[in-house]
């Protein structure tokens, strides 16, 4: 390589200083834009800060419109907005109604019902509400003078000595008398219904094998309503005849009717009746099924009514 002449070296010290210069002019433009974009991002800031109260005093006011248009182009960053966040306690479902226990009492449609259920119900069963007691003569009678209730034909029963006991001072004795339809009107007057053969024989036992419903051992004579001439007894008169669930009365007192159809003669609509009644004598198979036409009553045969579990329960 040849050595540059003197006029060669001049020419090149020239344009490394204009290029020095070149360099030095757009490192200062930048430090200037670098400098005048900070100092713009503070100037907005503090523009922000000041105007931030007054838009959220404007937006919590209550005499602000809702219902004029908002100009999202104005509005403050949507972190800043004091908006209600969503928490777990606002998204966890209800807390599951108290498990109702079996056996548990409650006033329903003026009488006290009793909730019969186990943790394994029979195939075909689901829980339900019981009458704690057969329905009593002052219940029917009630419904009678609503208009709600009648008599098919008037029960020559009424008649001295008939040991019906309706029209007589037995208010709390259990109504008798009363044949299947009658029974069953009263029961879908009260919102309910007569309880199948199945329904009756659980409440009676439960899931147990008992041979009676209070257990395996026959009481004495005196305490159920049982083994006697003078007619019923009080639904509530012997504490000893209960079922495992506290259902009163399922013993003795008077039978009860049930929705199940008696098939030995399923051509005469004949319904099954369950337990033993105030004339009962001798000890026998309680659960055994007995029969009697629709249409026919008894001095020793009344009913109690069930009812379904609803949402509320």
């Amino acid at each position: 390589m040849r050595p540059l002449t003197p006029s060669e070296k001049a020419h090149k010290t020239i344009f490394s200083l204009h290029t020095l210069k070149v360099l030095s002019i757009s490192g200062a433009i930048i430090g200037i834009g670098a400098i005048g974009t900070q100092r713009f991002l503070s100037n907005k800031i503090d523009e922000w800060h000041r105007v931030k109260p007054a838009i959220v005093a404007d937006l919590s006011s209550p005499t602000h419109d809702l219902s004029s248009p908002v100009d999202l182009r104005q509005s403050p960053p949507a972190e800043d907005l004091a908006l209600p966040r969503i928490t777990d306690d606002l998204v966890q479902p209800d807390p599951p109604s108290p498990r109702i226990a079996p056996g548990t009492v409650r006033t329903i449609g003026g009488t006290d019902m009793v909730f019969i259920a186990a943790d394994t119900m029979p195939s075909g069963l689901k829980p339900f509400w019981l009458d704690r007691t057969e329905v009593t003569t002052e219940a029917f009678e009630k419904c009678i003078d609503s208009g709600a209730c009648h008599f098919d034909t008037p029960p020559a029963s009424t008649q001295v000595g008939s040991r019906c006991n309706r029209g007589v001072e037995k208010a709390r004795h259990p109504i008798n008398c009363v044949n299947y339809h009658e029974a069953s009107r009263y029961c879908a007057q009260m919102g309910k219904y007569l309880p199948s053969t199945q329904q009756w024989d659980f409440a009676a036992r439960g899931n147990r094998i008992l041979a009676f419903p209070w257990g395996d051992t026959m009481l004495a004579t005196d305490a159920l309503c049982w083994h006697r001439r003078a007619g019923s007894c009080p639904v509530d008169q012997y504490p000893g005849d209960i079922s495992p669930f506290g259902v009163l009365g399922m013993g003795a007192n008077v039978g009860e009717w049930t929705s199940t159809k008696f098939y030995p003669d399923p051509e005469l609509s004949a319904r099954v009746f369950r337990g033993w009644s105030w004339g009962t004598d001798k000890v026998s198979e309680f659960f055994q099924s007995h029969g009697l036409p629709a249409e026919k009553s008894q001095n020793n045969l009344g009913f109690r009514c069930a009812k379904d579990v609803s949402g509320l329960d």
